[in-house]
């Protein structure tokens, strides 16, 4: 690509022509990111038949027609509005139309040797290059290809220079978008950061709030376990005596089955002893 660049670029004609060029030899796209691997492949072969085009264009032979555009077919239906459309073009348009209706290849050997002039002294700046060509087209052709290019170049100086007015305007405004942009960004983010600070001031008070909380109830839990010792220590001990108490009430209850059973026993004898009647149940 660096190669095809300096064949290339001092041989654009027009400003838009060289825009393509220096487009097409930049290792970034138009939106400043870097070419891929295929996008580079892809503008190296563009370039390739751009240069390739160009000395076609002055190894093939002249082609002249009677027409500076070819309308088309005489039988075509629409031969006679595309003639006049031709006819009511400027001698510069019919020329670039020409040009391009014949594939780029010169009309005549002098558009022809001009071309190979053209080609060869802006093919390399080298000095030794240039004293070559100096030789080949000699130095008549050499000064008439130089100052043929000289007021193209003034052209694209002027066009750079004319489009430089409406650049920095659409750069200011662009600029002032994204001034603008930037101020509501900082201002959004200025409001985000007040209402992280608040969250994290009630997240700090919570998490205070929520230690002594928890301080609390390590306290009420520490006492809810020393009331819990204390009671179930005198459970401990009812429980023993509700035990002692269900024995000597079992044993009192046996007691009493015995005393009432001595006491019928006694009954049934001394009524027996003193013939009384048995008792009534």
């Amino acid at each position: 690509m660096a190669l095809l660049k300096g064949w290339l670029l001092y041989q654009a004609e027009t400003y838009d022509l060289r825009k393509e060029y220096v487009a097409l030899t930049s290792p970034t796209d138009a939106a400043g990111q870097p070419k891929t691997p295929e996008r580079l492949n892809e503008d190296v072969a563009k370039l390739t038949a751009l240069l390739v085009g160009r000395f076609n264009a002055v190894i093939e032979a002249p082609q002249s027609t009677s027409s500076p555009v070819d309308p088309g077919d005489r039988n075509a239906p629409d031969y006679a509005a595309r003639k006049a459309a031709i006819d009511a073009m400027p001698d510069k348009v019919k020329l670039e139309k020409s040009a391009e209706w014949r594939g780029g290849v010169a009309k005549d050997e002098a558009e022809r040797r001009a071309r190979l002039a053209h080609l060869l002294v802006h093919l390399d700046q080298d000095a030794a290059w240039q004293k070559r060509v100096m030789a080949v087209v000699g130095m008549r052709r050499y000064v008439q290809a130089i100052n043929a290019q000289l007021p193209r170049f003034l052209d694209m100086i002027l066009a750079v220079e004319r489009s430089i007015p409406d650049d920095q305007a659409n750069f200011i405004r662009h600029e002032g978008q994204l001034r603008e942009k930037a101020t509501q960004f900082a201002e959004r983010a200025k409001g985000v950061a007040d209402i992280r600070a608040s969250l994290t001031e009630q997240m700090t008070g919570q998490a205070d709030a929520l230690s002594r909380r928890q301080t609390q109830l390590d306290d009420l839990v520490k006492q809810l376990n020393k009331v819990k010792a204390e009671v179930d220590e005198p459970l401990v001990r009812q429980t023993g005596l509700e035990k002692q108490l269900f024995e000597i009430q079992r044993e009192v209850g046996l007691t009493l089955e015995e005393v009432y059973r001595l006491e019928a026993l006694l009954t049934a004898v001394e009524r027996e002893r003193y013939s009384l009647p048995p008792a009534k149940p």
